[in-house]
């Protein structure tokens, strides 16, 4: 089974901060950064929602799912900045 795939760039010049839902998993995106998202379920759809500088992806699948930039695993509150 191959897995479902999903690109994610920030081409803006402030921080993207990517969700992913519903897991509540948040990944900060620098200015020209991008990462991707992977599901093991081939039946995956997803929703996406922006608002400013959040972009919200409720992935509509039964099975977890790795966020990976430039081959390496991220984890949830990569790049995170203090409130």
């Amino acid at each position: 089974m191959s897995p479902f795939k999903f690109s994610i760039s920030n081409n803006g010049t402030d921080n993207l901060v990517v969700w992913i839902e519903p897991w509540a998993h948040d990944f900060t995106l620098e200015a020209g950064e991008n990462l991707v998202l992977i599901s093991n379920d081939q039946e995956s759809t997803i929703d996406l929602n922006r608002e400013n500088n959040l972009l919200q992806i409720y992935l509509n699948s039964s099975s977890g799912f790795i966020v990976q930039q430039g081959g390496e695993t991220l984890h949830c509150g990569h790049k995170r900045k203090p409130t």
